[in-house]
């Protein structure tokens, strides 16, 4: 599959197309069909609202395919139009949902960086003045202060 970190996704081509109706014409039809028809519907299928450009992307449409030969649709026929674009919907939210949470992690490993960089960069002096700042903190926080029941807690 595409790393959509750096490529975005190829969309579907008619090849791509083909290829998968190949692959899941070994599945039983409910019904015959004319194969100029079924082409067409499938096209429309992978198409956006106004059925004008293909908005499934190649990968998806491949990886919802073996999907749907494995069992996913819960029957063993070959799918309708309508089906085939419901997984490549699924397949493609997934594969954003993952683009997402790699992109956050890639942030906040930045940011982890960034912010041990900058501590690094700090003088002796600041550092001494943070250490006797936690120690002073420490120190206010004696046990008088703490609430008697969370005191019962802990023993």
């Amino acid at each position: 599959m595409n790393d959509l970190v750096s490529d975005p996704p190829r969309m579907a081509a008619l090849k791509d197309l083909l290829e998968a109706l190949a692959m899941l014409g070994a599945l039983p039809r409910r019904a015959l069909t004319d194969v100029r028809i079924e082409e067409a519907v499938f096209t429309l299928a992978l198409k956006d609202e106004r059925g004008g450009r293909v908005v499934v992307a190649a990968d998806d449409l491949r990886i919802a395919t073996q999907r749907i030969i494995s069992g996913a649709l819960g029957h063993g026929f070959h799918p309708s139009p309508p089906e085939l674009r419901r997984v490549c919907d699924q397949v493609k939210d997934e594969r954003v949902t993952e683009y997402s949470r790699r992109m956050r992690e890639q942030r906040m490993m930045r940011e982890m960086e960034e912010r041990r960089s900058s501590r690094q960069q700090r003088t002796p002096e600041e550092r001494e003045r943070v250490r006797l700042r936690t120690e002073e903190a420490m120190r206010s926080l004696d046990a008088s202060s703490i609430d008697p029941r969370m005191r019962s807690r802990d023993r």
